[in-house]
């Protein structure tokens, strides 16, 4: 007979422990290999083609995700002396007003150029610019809002918004403009005036603006702010007065929460948060009953110019007009409030 022995199971397990081991030894040492050689490529990457390295960036700010940034300084196709406005039309290509030569430049959803036309003649600034449902382009320049095609053919000048400062659409296809005279005009889809609302900032603040922003929510309620008073001053669809909030940064540096260096726009996404834009470099996030939700700090995002300009497509992405870039931001929709 045979004599067979029990297994020892104490080395059994040894063994096996050493394997265990020197198997999550060498795991480490391919992990950390890929890591070191990915770390190269992406330096590489960045050191060859710079916008790839901005655009692939996954860089937070609270709750804001930078999803892409392009331009540069200059006055050649597909750079910008001097960006203040921002628009997208219904096929995702971005539209970016020159202030100071009266450019509008085309972009695809990349970032990538494709045309552009200029607005009025002689000496005309881009003080702002939209795509209204109907796909045509509108700008306001030279106290009139003026239409145009995707091509930049002009196809026409919105009668009664003579003075027009800001101008952005309803839910319903409505145009609103905000007037220098401090004038809220709503014009319907035939360009049918249906709502004014006189001394806007003044009846509300005691004193005018000297540049000024307006956006609209989804069930049609008005949002307003301007550069001195830094009040967002909010009314109904029917014209009347609710609330007002916001007001003037007291302190040199970032902002006590819920105040204003300098607006320079305003939007309110499918939530009803309601984003302004500073000079400060900085965008300010309120519920749409003024209570502060947080800033979205462009220093975090990797910029540290001024914010100039800023709207929001329907998808509820952000896009921000830098002076000599535009950089689109993701926005958490889960966010408490």
């Amino acid at each position: 007979m045979t004599d067979h022995k029990a297994p020892n199971v104490s080395n059994t397990k040894s063994r096996v422990l050493k394997v265990v081991i020197a198997l999550a030894i060498v795991g480490c040492l391919i992990v950390t290999g890929l890591a070191i050689g990915l770390y190269s490529l992406a330096a590489n990457l960045t050191k060859s083609n710079p916008m790839l390295a901005t655009a692939a960036a996954d860089i937070t700010s609270g709750f804001a995700k930078k999803r892409l940034i392009f331009g540069s300084k200059g006055t050649s196709p597909g750079m910008f002396s001097d960006a203040r406005s921002v628009a997208v039309d219904n096929k995702g290509n971005i539209l970016v007003g020159d202030y100071q030569d009266g450019r509008v430049q085309t972009f695809d959803q990349f970032g990538k150029y494709l045309s552009s036309f200029t607005v009025g003649e002689g000496s005309t600034s881009v003080d702002a610019l939209q795509v209204g449902p109907d796909g045509k382009i509108y700008v306001a320049h030279n106290g009139v809002v003026s239409t145009y095609d995707s091509t930049g053919q002009k196809t026409g000048i919105v009668e009664g918004a003579q003075g027009a400062d800001a101008i952005t659409f309803g839910p319903d296809g409505s145009l609103y403009i905000l007037t220098g005279e401090d004038v809220i005009k709503r014009f319907d889809t035939h360009q049918k005036l249906t709502l004014t609302i006189p001394h806007a900032f003044s009846s509300q603040t005691g004193s005018g603006e000297s540049t000024k922003y307006i956006a609209v929510d989804k069930v049609g309620n008005i949002y307003i702010v301007g550069d001195l008073k830094c009040m967002v001053i909010k009314y109904s669809s029917t014209g009347k007065f609710l609330t007002k909030f916001g007001g003037k940064a007291k302190k040199s540096g970032p902002a006590t929460p819920g105040t204003l260096f300098t607006p320079s726009g305003i939007v309110v996404d499918s939530y009803n948060r309601v984003f302004v834009s500073d000079w400060n470099t900085d965008v300010e996030v309120f519920q749409s009953n003024g209570k502060p939700i947080r800033s979205i700090d462009a220093v975090t995002l990797g910029f540290t110019s001024l914010v100039y300009g800023i709207n929001i497509d329907k998808n509820g992405i952000i896009y921000l007009a830098l002076g000599d870039k535009i950089m689109e931001l993701e926005i958490e929709a889960a966010l408490q409030q």
